[in-house]
């Protein structure tokens, strides 16, 4: 996305085919496992030829991600799968596909080249073909929604700062005019159109429900790729890098002698925070009404990768997370005091067990692994308040020119600004970053006060109050890599889409019919299939189900 230019090492060789099938069967075997454990706690979120479409789109782009070496081929068969895929579901439900399938492959941009005199025609990523084929279509209906005057300043904002970010960028010396349209082809790709869709899909709290348990779905591979490579020593979606010939800091990363689990997300951070992610949309379903040994296996094998990618920003980000879960509620004081003493017993055992010194040497602020990269932050921001102070309102362009970030070198030859916040304030200044608070500042005190409600929308507020505290925390401790920012875009358009809904009065409990039945039915959005409402009353149907009908 808007990133920070590293240092790469990139490698040239072919990889083996016999390694690209290994790895597959290994996610295969795992995760279709998963699939149909949670096919039972998705029963009364989502139907049942819902689940099988994700379940066989996400087999069919897993297969194509590892098997078709040649990205450009790769690209067409992922766009093709998305385009089949989404036709065999109502328009209203295609967004939560594109969740589904986004984890399938590594954020990894690809440079399409050019032709009369132009280098590069566009910067691919199997994310943004993704967003191109199943979101992008769906935007022209989803805009003509109305919308509460209060949220279009949350609007306005994310264009302000989509449209910063890609002006500010043609001040770098080497930037072209063709280089800023690519670049503004990619944010509108990667921030404006995952934004706006979920901001206007979400209809009901139904919709809601099922948009975190698509991140669920989605993610699932994550605790089985996080348990092999950590247990295996072996990275296995690297193959899929090196086939591609993309550009890598690093194909292995160690702490302690032990291998940061990284799978998809090719960093070990980022998969630690999709796992963190996961746990949030989990969170519901670990209520004492809900909850059962399925719900605590799942939510305990996302806490298991958390732990395989040994990175200790989205460890203190899950911690905050629980605990703004469970602060966020009516009588939240004895709730989270009986939660507080739970856990400290339950930990008692384990700190007093022989894993307990290595626990303590790996946990943030107080272990003593690799205690260097607490000074290297420090380091970071330091000399980053330099440089931000002479280019305070629009940033550095070449800011990894400076004094101040030459002497950050690392022995890899990058220089990691491992800081969403300072990244934004470097190159694009303190007015940009200030916009960029403000989006998730103004949705969260918009969202804050229905968690305290009782009612439908108080549950799936809170959780998303817990994930986006957890999220904010988090990239303080890591550049926008990988899948983060689609993350907290999506999760910006789940929260607009949640005040929307409470503004409107749209909060009837919606669950989507079985595929079967009239053409005219399956546009609509009837109550009473999922566990949560028992009625046979149909709720409007949403601006796509109209198009639909149509």
């Amino acid at each position: 996305m808007y990133s920070l230019p590293r240092g790469r090492l990139f490698i040239k060789e072919r990889p083996a085919m016999g390694e690209s099938i290994s790895a597959v069967t290994y996610i295969l075997a795992g995760t279709l496992a998963m699939f149909a454990i949670a096919a039972r706690i998705a029963a009364g979120i989502v139907d049942r030829e819902t689940i099988r479409v994700w379940i066989g789109s996400w087999v069919a782009a897993t297969v194509a991600v590892f098997l078709v070496r040649n990205f450009f081929a790769y690209g067409a068969c992922l766009f093709v799968i998305a385009l089949v895929s989404s036709r065999r579901l109502p328009p209203e439900e295609r967004p939560y596909l594109f969740i589904v399938l986004m984890f399938t492959a590594p954020n990894l941009v690809i440079r399409m080249p050019g032709f009369a005199g132009i280098n590069t025609l566009l910067d691919l990523t199997p994310q943004r073909i993704l967003s191109a084929a199943i979101l992008l279509p769906l935007l022209p209906a989803l805009l003509r929604q109305a919308v509460p005057p209060r949220l279009k300043i949350v609007d306005t904002l994310v264009v302000c700062f989509v449209l910063l970010i890609t002006v500010l960028t043609f001040r770098h010396s080497e930037a072209t005019a063709t280089d800023t349209v690519r670049r503004l082809i990619t944010n509108v790709l990667e921030i404006g159109v995952p934004y706006f869709v979920f901001s206007r899909c979400l209809m009901t709290v139904g919709d809601i429900r099922k948009g975190y348990m698509a991140l669920v779905f989605g993610t699932l591979s994550f605790p089985v790729i996080g348990v092999i490579e950590f247990l295996r020593q072996w990275r296995l979606f690297n193959v899929v890098a090196q086939g591609w010939g993309a550009e890598m800091v690093q194909f292995y990363l160690f702490r302690d002698g032990m291998l940061r689990s990284a799978g998809p997300a090719i960093e070990a951070i980022a998969f630690g925070f999709i796992c963190m992610i996961a746990m949030g949309c989990m969170l519901s379903l670990m209520t004492r009404e809900k909850r059962t040994m399925v719900v605590m296996g799942i939510f305990a094998a996302f806490a298991i990768g958390l732990v395989t990618s040994l990175s200790r920003g989205p460890w203190v980000g899950a911690a905050i997370m629980l605990v703004v879960y469970l602060l966020a509620r009516p009588k939240a004081v004895s709730t989270g005091v009986q939660a507080t003493l739970l856990g400290g017993l339950a930990l008692v055992p384990v700190l007093m067990s022989p894993l307990g010194d290595k626990i303590i040497r790996y946990l943030p602020f107080v272990g003593t692994v690799e205690n260097n990269n607490v000074e290297y932050r420090q380091q970071l921001i330091d000399n980053s308040m330099a440089i931000i102070g002479r280019h305070p309102i629009f940033g550095a362009a070449e800011f990894l020119n400076e004094p101040e970030m030459l002497v950050m070198r690392q022995g890899q030859g990058i220089i990691d600004v491992v800081n969403t916040y300072v990244a934004l304030a470097l190159e694009f200044g303190l007015l940009t970053l200030a916009i960029f608070l403000l989006i998730f500042v103004l949705t969260g005190l918009s969202v804050l006060p229905m968690a305290f409600r009782r009612d439908a929308l108080a549950e799936p507020a809170r959780q998303w109050l817990a994930i986006m505290a957890a999220t904010m925390v988090t990239i303080a401790t890591v550049s926008s890599v990988s899948y983060i920012p689609f993350i907290y875009w999506i999760m910006a358009g789940f929260g607009v889409g949640m005040v929307r809904m409470s503004t409107m009065g749209e909060t009837a409990v919606g669950a989507m019919p079985h595929a079967t039945g009239s053409p005219g039915m399956q546009g609509m959005r009837v109550i009473g299939t999922g566990a949560y409402a028992h009625s046979g009353a149909a709720a409007p149907a949403t601006a796509l189900s109209r198009t639909n009908d149509a």
